[in-house]
Order: C-alpha cells, then structure tokens, then sequence
C-alpha cells in the first residue's frame, strides 16, 4: 500500500502558475515569430553574396549552400513550435490536450525546455556576430537589421523559456512531502538485530 505522500507525488501546478502561464506563452509565440522572420530573412538573402567570409565570424559553417549554412538553426527553431504549441494547447484546451497533459508530461516539457534554451542563446550570438563583427561589411544594411530582429526574437526565446520552466516546474508540496516522508521513517520501528551479530 502506498503511503500518503507518495500518491501525492505528482503535484498539480500551482493556480497561479498556471494564470501566468499563458500571458508567458503569448510573448514566447511573438519572440518565436521574430527568430523565424530574422532568420528567413537572413537565408534568403544568403545567395546574393558572392563572399563567404562572413560565415566563419558569425560562428557558422562554411559552405557553398545555405542550406547546409542555416539548417542546424532551422531545427532549433522548428524544436521550440511543437513545444510553444503543446503547452498553448494544454493551456487552452486546444487539439483535444487539458491542463492534465500539462501535469502529466511536465517533466517531459521541463527536459525539452532545458535542451532547446541554450539552443536558442546560441542562435542569439550568431546573430549578434552578424551585427557587431567582421562579419557586418559583407551585409546589406538591412540584413544587419533583420539579423538584429532575429537576435532579439531568439534572445527572448531563451528569456522565456527559462521563464516557463519555473512556472511549470514549481512544486509547493515538495516540502510538505519530504517533510512526511521523513516523519514516516523517523517513526519506522528500528531493526532488532545487527548483520553479521554473533
């Protein structure tokens, strides 16, 4: 039979948390769609330059295709959709998904957050290369522009993110559970014999 606090192991998130979840994801949609139009732009504008020298400052591969330039950073951004989207589903109680699914997986929404937010700072710096470097005199004015949106969507992104885990992984039981589970075993009768006792 399971004690008390082990079948209160899995905590709902607390009511409050869970009023500042959704303003919180509405910012991380708008920082999201800021990343994508910087870098769409910044791709897009890729072929028209003649010189790749530009790459190596901003910390990208070099390569004749910009495809192979931009693709890591394209799976970085396409990680955060389904995340941004699970939770505003579970939020909102869109795609068939409750606010049980948030407390169901959010230790797994807590590992994808953390594996994707330094992602994501990361992103921030290849933009901030491509506006503060030796990279800038091979851009267009408005590349360095767009590049800037990018660097303050993905920027936010990650400011968000970090946000969202300590919404999400709040537990205010988790003391109140040690704190029985310690009881319970304070209370345990000790043993009467000793290993390997004569």
């Amino acid at each position: 039979m399971h004690s008390h606090w082990e079948c209160k192991h899995f905590a709902m998130i607390p009511p409050r948390n869970a009023k500042a979840l959704l303003p919180l994801l509405g910012l991380l949609l708008l920082a999201w769609i800021l990343e994508l139009l910087g870098l769409i732009f910044v791709h897009k504008n890729c072929s028209n330059h003649g010189t790749k020298h530009w790459y190596s400052a901003a910390q990208l591969p070099e390569s004749q295709y910009c495809g192979k330039i931009f693709r890591f950073h394209w799976a970085i951004v396409l990680l955060e959709l389904p995340i941004a989207l699970g939770l505003i589903g579970g939020t909102l109680g869109w795609f068939g998904l409750t606010e049980n699914v948030l407390h169901r997986f959010r230790l797994v929404l807590l590992a994808w957050l953390a594996a994707t937010t330094p992602l994501h700072a990361w992103t921030a710096n290849v933009f901030l290369n491509l506006t503060d470097s030796t990279a800038t005199p091979y851009l267009s004015s408005s590349e360095v522009n767009w590049a800037r949106l990018g660097l303050i969507g993905a920027a936010a992104v990650a400011a968000l993110n970090y946000a969202i885990m300590f919404t999400l992984g709040e537990d205010p039981n988790a003391w109140d559970r040690f704190r029985e589970r310690d009881l319970l075993e304070s209370t345990r009768e000790p043993l009467t014999g000793q290993a390997g006792a004569v």
